[in-house]
């Protein structure tokens, strides 16, 4: 997707007011802003972690987050609390430096509650599929042990029990089947 926008960008740009310009109205200047965004994702000199499945092999590039990291939120609260104040200005600063890094951890461990209440929930749907598993584990296991544990001498008397009661149908349904209101006449 990546190489396919970063190669058909300019181009579309480029027949945009010809081509699609009636059909979807003029081009928006936010729209290369978002484009130009998400490409410089995926450049590597903006940084990059690569990740890489040990089992499958799976291989994958994370780019690195556009929101300031909670060392760097603690750094700051620290540097202006050492900072401290000598007049009504700095004083102010220190204010307002000391609530922004308190508005940014709260935000922050909302973020952090947010991501442990995701997590629970799929943990929760996997506890879920794993009690469901194993509900079918056992009845799959029961099927198998009445089969495997089959009676034969008392399978087969049911068998024939069954077969004498179809046949015993069959020759009352022919009988039945035979008669007509000229067999009383």
């Amino acid at each position: 997707m990546y190489r396919l926008v970063e190669a058909l960008y300019d181009q579309v740009k480029g027949v945009w007011e010809e081509r699609f310009e009636q059909r979807y109205g003029f081009w928006r200047a936010f729209v290369d802003d978002v484009v130009n965004a998400y490409l410089d994702c995926g450049r590597f000199e903006s940084g990059f972690a690569r990740v890489r499945c040990s089992d499958c092999g799976d291989e994958f590039l994370v780019a690195p987050s556009r929101n300031q990291d909670v060392f760097s939120m603690v750094n700051d609260l620290a540097t202006a609390l050492e900072q401290g104040s000598s007049d009504a200005a700095s004083q102010a600063s220190l204010t307002t430096n000391i609530n922004a890094g308190l508005m940014n951890m709260d935000q922050a461990i909302g973020n952090i509650l947010d991501t442990r209440i995701q997590v629970g929930s799929r943990l929760a749907a996997i506890d879920n599929q794993v009690d469901s598993n194993g509900s079918f584990v056992l009845a799959y296991r029961d099927t198998l042990a009445d089969i495997e544990d089959l009676d034969y001498a008392e399978a087969l008397s049911r068998l024939s029990l069954e077969v004498t009661t179809l046949e015993a149908a069959q020759q009352s349904f022919i009988r039945t089947q035979s008669l007509s209101l000229f067999n009383y006449l």
